[in-house]
Formats: structure tokens, sequence, C-alpha cells
């Protein structure tokens, strides 16, 4: 399992090493308008087989649903809201795995009007939504681009390369505004809920920058090599996915030795993937956990789970930080 993402409320996708794209709907999300108060679980709700070769990055918004593949291809299908899944199409523009990948809109309850890609071909681009024309293609990094993350304005977008670099670009005119080099190269980055600040990952290291000054407010030490995050709600709270399987949770107000949630030996490999669930669009996760932040999360691994926690358990007893109660699992692998 290479990635998750949220398609349409409590729906979450993820894509594979075996080509395949699997959706999971939540039932009985902590707090949630729709949970009905059954006992949670992850379900599967729909299987795409989606490229060539593996999966390598995942988007979706607003009912769109985008897999990047090591066939240098993206595809492209819409989810209905009575839970079927329509193709649209495919996207030919990149020469290498398309390693990242994020709609954007003016809004996110609404539909999307941008997708944005990168590749290890060291290109961004812009593709429009609904006539899928590439509008802008932007040479970003030496060595291939490995994350990236629109502003939520829209007006700027920010991509992490090979080349140990994090350039700010202008969407409008397609340039870039702003380039930084970092001692250790960038393998993950993605701005605040706010837009007011940014969070880069380097190996270990969790560092959460100004976006306008450019002045580092926080770095957090995690204790193994940093796979994925996740953040939502506020910005507050950064969840780090780690090989060997763990979970920690930074609060980018307490100090950086405390973190905020630990799940240790959420899965038995490394986790891969996650994301905070949301079941209203408009209300947007659940808060109340750890740090003020959602009270669910959803992580998948390398061994190819998918499973759901309920971090309110974090901190109610001594040592529950370590048993985050775990609610839900399903397999991420084609049966």
């Amino acid at each position: 399992l290479v990635h998750l993402h949220e398609v349409r409320m409590a729906t979450v996708v993820a894509g594979t090493y075996e080509r395949f794209v699997f959706g999971f709907h939540l039932d009985g999300l902590p707090g949630s308008s729709g949970g009905g108060g059954g006992a949670p679980e992850v379900v599967r709700s729909f299987t795409l087989d989606a490229h060539l070769s593996a999966c390598k990055s995942i988007a979706a918004q607003g009912g769109f649903l985008a897999s990047g593949g090591a066939d240098d291809l993206i595809r492209v299908w819409h989810h209905n809201p009575d839970g079927a899944t329509a193709e649209i199409g495919t996207l030919s523009g990149h020469e290498g795995n398309v390693t990242c990948m994020q709609f954007h809109g003016s809004d996110f309850t609404k539909e999307p009007t941008r997708l944005v890609s990168g590749s290890v071909d060291g290109n961004v681009i812009i593709w429009s939504v609904g006539q899928w024309d590439a509008l802008k293609t932007m040479k970003a990094h030496r060595g291939g681009v490995h994350a990236l993350s629109v502003h939520r304005s829209g007006l700027v977008a920010m991509s992490a390369g090979a080349d140990s670099h994090i350039a700010m670009w202008d969407m409008k005119k397609g340039r870039v505004a702003h380039k930084t080099k970092l001692k250790t190269k960038p393998e993950l980055l993605a701005f605040t809920p706010s837009g007011n600040s940014y969070a880069s990952v380097a190996g270990t290291r969790l560092t959460i920058t100004s976006a306008e000054t450019g002045i580092v407010s926080g770095v957090f030490d995690a204790p193994k090599r940093v796979m994925c995050m996740a953040q939502a709600g506020d910005d507050n709270l950064t969840c780090l996915g780690m090989e060997g399987g763990d979970v920690f949770g930074y609060d980018h107000r307490a100090p950086p030795t405390k973190p905020a949630v630990t799940i240790t030996k959420a899965h038995p490999t490394r986790v891969k993937a996650m994301v905070f669930p949301v079941d209203d669009a408009e209300r947007g996760p659940v808060m109340g956990g750890p740090g003020g932040g959602p009270v669910s999360l959803v992580t998948g691994s390398s061994e190819g789970t998918v499973r759901l926690w309920d971090l309110r358990a974090v901190g109610a007893s001594k040592g529950a930080a370590a048993r985050a109660r775990d609610m839900g699992m399903a397999d991420a692998r084609d049966e």
C-alpha cells in the first residue's frame, strides 16, 4: 500500500504496489454524524485495476479520484454518491513515475478545478479538471519531484525534490517564486491546514516553517525514518508514520521530546500512508483528540492492511499512548 486519501465522506482510497486502487468505507467513526452507533468497521467498497505496474500516488477530492503510476500515467475516475465509480480517462504528460498529486478547488466541499502532479522526470504539471488539459508544465527539480502541496488559496504551490530544494510556485504564471536549498533531501511536504506554515520531512526530522517569512517555528526528531504524515483541523498537530510500524504525533506547541500521540506497532511493518477521516465536509474531522486534534486516524502499511484508530484512548491512563484503540482493519490486497 502506497497512499491513502479521502474521495468522499468516510471513504478512503488506497493505492498498492500490485497496481490496484482500493476503496474502503469507514462505518461508525467516533463522533460522526452518520455513524449510527454501530461498531466501527473498515469495509472494502470498490476495486480499480489502475496501472500496468505499481501505483505510486493518489489524490482525491469532491468525488474525483486520480491515481499516478510507475507506468508514467495518471488514471482518473469519479466516485458517485451511490458508491459507484466511473472511469473518466487517462492523462499522459510525464516521462517517469508519477510520485505525487493533489486536487485543488476554491472549497474543499465542492468539486476541484485543478489537479497538480509531480514526477521523477522533474516536472510539475497543472491539469484542468473537466477538460483535463495540461495547462502548464513547470521544470521543477533535477532528479525528480518527491512531494508537492497546493496552498488553500490556489495562488501558490510548493514542491520538494531530489535536488534538495523546496520551491514555491506562482500557480498563475507557472514560474518559481522562491527556492530554498536544504542540507538533507526533503521527502515529504505539506502546507498546514491554515496555509500559514508548511511541514517538511527529511529522514527522521519534521520541520515546521512559516510560509510567509521562512522562519522555522518547530523541529521534531522522530525515532525512526518517517514514511508519511497527516495534518487536519488546526495547525497544531502533525502525525507521522514510520519504519518499523510506529505512529507518532507532535503538538507544535509542546516540547519536541514529548509526542502527543504514540501508537507503538500500529502495523508490523512500515506505515506507508495515513489520513484523518471526515464524514462531514463542512464540519471537517471530528476534533477532541490529543493536542486538540482529530479523534480518528486511518493508517495503511506495506503488509497491505488499513486500520482505523480512536485516538481518544491516548493519555487516558498510564501507557495508553501506546495502545490507541484499533477500531477496525481491512486487507488492501487483491483477492
